[in-house]
């Protein structure tokens, strides 16, 4: 009995590249990371941190992120009767993530909680978002 070899793949099977990276907690797989924010004070915010971190490492969450490089911001400077709008269209991902942000207080932590390392929680934060 012989071993399935190269002759027996369909011939649209994929089989020399790896899985997507998807569906995963990206602060859990981030050692240094965790480290840092836990030295520099800011650990009380460890359980939040993680649950932004499986967000951001959702196969939905980083379609949004392709879709929103792939449609940047278009700015209209005017409308089609030539009159002056400055108008910036976003795509609808944009909001989306914008919404998560927000949500997680990636934009005011340091400002709405006077608690030591607020700055190095929204530094985290910032780093998981990209």
């Amino acid at each position: 009995m012989s071993q399935p070899g190269f002759a027996d793949r369909q011939p649209d099977e994929v089989f020399n590249q790896p899985p997507p990276l998807e569906d995963y907690n990206l602060f859990a797989h981030d050692a240094p990371l965790r480290e840092a924010l836990r030295r520099e004070g800011g650990d009380w915010a460890e359980e939040e941190v993680s649950e932004f971190g499986a967000l951001m490492g959702r196969s939905e969450t980083l379609r949004l992120g392709e879709l929103a490089n792939r449609h940047p911001p278009v700015l209209r400077t005017h409308d089609r009767f030539g009159h002056r709008v400055d108008e910036v269209d976003f795509h609808p991902a944009w909001h989306e993530l914008m919404r998560i942000g927000v949500a997680n207080e990636h934009h005011s932590l340091p400002w709405t909680s006077r608690r030591a390392g607020a700055h190095v929680v929204r530094a985290a934060l910032n780093m998981l978002r990209h």
